[in-house]
């Protein structure tokens, strides 16, 4: 019996010294997943009317100089307009005649259309249309964000609304 005893101490002393690590234990750490750093347009201006459940932009951006460019045909387009945000996956866009590209969406809740064109010399004019798609009653058109897989900005002011 005693030879179970101390048996049974030694197993329980050594389970409890190999759960207690060494001082210079350092725990193989796997890195996270790192989101691409945003690179930053040089400049982004752009121009919003909401009205109902409807809103269209109109807006011109610049690469920025620390730019790996864009390719709308191969990445992925994101865009927000105040609390409204889409994700348009790589290659949907479609090209158009002079170099222009669209996307568009139409589901039973309303239509997106997403206008893109190259302005020269890494310049773009954007033209969003949004009509339905649980648009915010109280969407606010002063924050437009715009990313083309890694480049991106945003602002925006509001269009003066005519009587």
């Amino acid at each position: 019996m005693k030879c179970i005893l101390a048996t049974l101490m030694l197993l329980i002393t050594v389970t409890a010294l190999a759960q207690v690590p060494p001082s210079n234990y350092q725990p193989l750490l796997r890195d996270p997943v790192q989101e691409p750093t945003l690179l930053p347009f040089a400049d982004f201006e752009a121009l919003v009317e909401v009205e109902n459940l409807e809103f269209e932009v109109r807006g011109l951006f610049t690469l920025g100089s620390a730019t790996d460019g864009v390719n709308f045909l191969k990445e992925e387009v994101t865009f927000a307009v105040g609390a409204f945000s889409r994700t348009i996956p790589a290659g949907s866009f479609k090209p158009e005649e002079r170099g222009k590209l669209r996307y568009e969406e139409a589901t039973k809740e309303g239509t997106l259309t997403v206008k893109i064109r190259l302005a020269g010399n890494n310049k773009f004019l954007i033209k969003i249309e949004a009509e339905g798609l649980n648009v915010p009653k109280d969407l606010k058109a002063n924050d437009v964000m715009f990313r083309i897989g890694n480049d991106g900005g945003g602002r925006a002011r509001e269009a003066v609304k005519k009587d």
